[in-house]
This record gives C-alpha cells, structure tokens and sequence, in this order.
C-alpha cells in the first residue's frame, strides 16, 4: 500500500457487521445508504427500490430482519520515531 511505502506498518483484516432484529434503526439507515447509493448509479432503478426498501424496512422494523455485512479494518501505524532519526 502506498502508506506501506512510507514505511508505515500496515494490518488488514476481515471483519463483518452482523445487525440482528434488536438494531432495526441501524439496519434501517444501512439500507436507506446502500440502495440510495444504487439509485445514484442507475437511477433506472429508482421505482424498483423504493418497493424494496419500504419492505425491508419494516421487516426490520418487525424485528424480521437479519443482515451481515461483510468489509475489511484497515489499520495503519506511523513509522516509529526511532526509524526516523
């Protein structure tokens, strides 16, 4: 990575978000950002995903809704002070 280039100490690892039915109001604000960032892209989609949102959030809202979102940590220390003396 270009912060591995500076000599910078670099860790990665796979971590995933599971949002079970007691975070109704997360799960809601995930979904509103995933499908709003889909309609940006295709806004062809729009008529298709305001039925798809409105029912997966209530089924969050229900307490009906499991999601597991998968994304990588990125953890990025500076070079120590003794490296650069």
């Amino acid at each position: 990575t270009a912060f591995g280039r500076l000599g910078a100490t670099v860790v990665r690892a796979e971590s995933a978000w599971r949002l079970g039915p007691d975070q109704a109001e997360l799960q809601r604000q995930w979904l509103e950002g995933w499908v709003g960032a889909a309609v940006e892209q295709l806004p062809e989609l729009r008529p298709v995903t305001d039925v798809y949102l409105q029912r997966r959030v209530e089924m969050a809202a229900a307490g009906e809704l499991h999601a597991v979102v998968h994304h990588g940590d990125l953890l990025v220390l500076p070079p120590s002070l003794e490296a650069a003396a």
